[in-house]
């Protein structure tokens, strides 16, 4: 089946739920993105995440996040479309703990490296409770830790902490808003001239038009904070003059990093 097709069939849209973007006047997200580096985004209820391959051949991968669905049918489809074994995702990078972006981690071998910053990793291991007025809500009306993932032994990142898995090399940047650890990742292949794709997790959205939107405050603790992480980003991604080919949020379609460059502007 050639790779359009099995990105379609692994982004099918749900009949039940809404999408999102449209409840929102959000960027859509396409079956097909076109995303440098062989990456592949997977629409998993009203999240999305993505694979990308590490090696050559793209027979491993790492994941950005894991949607929220907790029997992993996605990752499931995903694989078996390639032909990959069950060890090839050799890391997960944690945007954030929220739960529609760790359900992989229940079905995933727990050797599989899981990166996430210190303070989501509390969320994660059920020792604090979901950021977030909806989900922090949830979490105390159902005496649930809804983000809590057992078995995971995390691994935990810093800001501008540098990462190497295969060939890629990838950078995490500190986003503190959305939840109090969320982490952006500047993901790149080859040389530092080559652009990396950055990606935001929940800290931003694209609108319509291609402008930024804030992280939507239903489900952020700090929307302020999230406002000057976007900033802030910018700011420091400017500075050190690296190259951005695109941005990757959750939950609208990508966009450029000039819409990042005019919000900051507009602060």
């Amino acid at each position: 089946m050639p790779i359009d097709m099995q990105n379609k069939h692994i982004n099918r849209p749900n009949k039940i739920l809404p999408e999102l973007t449209s409840v929102f006047g959000l960027r859509p997200l396409l079956f097909d993105e076109n995303l440098p580096y062989g990456t592949t985004r997977i629409k998993d209820g009203y999240s999305s995440w993505y694979a990308i391959p590490i090696n050559d051949n793209a027979s491993e991968f790492v994941l950005i996040d894991g949607g929220m669905d907790k029997t992993a049918s996605k990752l499931d489809i995903f694989m078996a479309s390639r032909a990959l074994r069950n060890d090839s995702v050799k890391a997960v990078l944690l945007t954030h703990v929220h739960s529609d972006h760790v359900g992989v981690l229940h079905k995933l071998q727990k050797n599989v490296p899981v990166f996430v910053s210190k303070p989501d990793s509390k969320v994660l291991l059920g020792s604090a409770i979901s950021e977030g007025l909806i989900p922090r809500m949830l979490d105390k009306l159902t005496r649930r830790r809804h983000s809590a993932v057992s078995g995971v032994n995390p691994t935990i990142i810093s800001h501008d902490q540098e990462i190497s898995l295969g060939s890629l090399h990838i950078r995490a940047i500190m986003m503190s808003g959305h939840t109090t650890g969320s982490v952006a990742y500047l993901v790149r292949r080859g040389d530092k001239e080559q652009p990396s794709i950055l990606f935001v997790g929940d800290a931003l959205d694209f609108k319509k038009d291609g402008s930024v939107a804030n992280a939507n405050w239903l489900f952020t603790a700090d929307n302020a904070s999230s406002a000057r992480s976007i900033v802030d980003t910018t700011d420091l991604i400017v500075s050190r003059g690296i190259p951005v080919s695109v941005v990757v949020p959750s939950h609208s379609g990508h966009g450029d990093f000039s819409a990042l460059q005019a919000f900051r502007l507009s602060k």
